[in-house]
């Protein structure tokens, strides 16, 4: 699987945490690559098999601390129309409850699996957010870990869920969700690996995006083939 370069991140400045300063910093030509990793983009195809790779070696990587992983956002989407990601998207998002994050805090900055890095963000136990909703970016530290692979600046986003009334949870970006719809959170696959959805997926979909995330069979340069179950460009 290949080791962690000794020389990995000095081309850049590195992710940093300076009286809330913005601790992830991103690079290339849509902001979805690890700005001390990025040495180029990477075809659609190329980098849907390094988010792959991730995916599968976080989630045996959680199995093996009893960390509940879930799909979230943008990979939920696609998982709802194929279990497959979406072809435009740029990376796969998973939400943790918080207390299952900090279960996973000691093994920031060491090379995962032999060569994936785990980093979690200082700032994630801080709560607050100055977003006003998740579309806004006035949150320097709203994503609050990251599964990095060192060779070409892909990464896995994890933020974490934590209570914020009976019944509610929210992450910091901020996302808010009944805490009846996300648990019991369903086993199923996305990609062919073994992964937890929502319990309603239909909720949070249309809580986050309206019920189009569902229906719209055309999006960015893409069409959904229903015989196939692929979008097609």
């Amino acid at each position: 699987m290949g080791t962690l370069r000794k020389d990995a991140g000095r081309r850049q400045p590195g992710n940093r945490m300076i009286n809330g300063i913005k601790f992830f910093r991103e690079s290339g030509p849509d902001g979805h690559y690890d700005s001390r990793f990025f040495r180029g983009k990477m075809e659609t195809d190329q980098r849907r098999g390094a988010l792959v790779c991730l995916l599968r070696d976080f989630v045996a990587l959680t199995s093996d601390s009893g960390v509940l992983p879930i799909l979230m956002h943008g990979a939920l989407i696609g998982w709802f129309w194929n279990q497959s990601m979406l072809p435009w998207d740029a990376d796969i998002d998973l939400c943790v409850p918080i207390d299952d994050l900090r279960r996973l805090v000691g093994l920031t900055g060491k090379p995962v699996r032999g060569r994936y890095l785990w980093e979690v963000n200082p700032n994630y136990a801080d709560r607050s957010t100055k977003n006003r909703g998740p579309r806004d970016c006035s949150e320097p530290n709203k994503i609050d870990a990251r599964f990095i692979d060192p060779l070409n600046g892909a990464y896995i986003d994890v933020t974490a869920l934590a209570e914020t009334a009976p019944g509610l949870l929210a992450t910091k970006c901020p996302h808010r969700y009944r805490f009846d719809d996300i648990y019991p959170a369903t086993l199923d696959t996305f990609e062919g690996i073994a992964i937890h959805v929502p319990r309603n997926v239909r909720a949070v979909l249309t809580q986050e995006y309206g019920p189009g995330a569902m229906t719209r069979t055309r999006f960015n340069g893409y069409w959904f083939d229903p015989k196939q179950r692929v979008w097609r460009k």
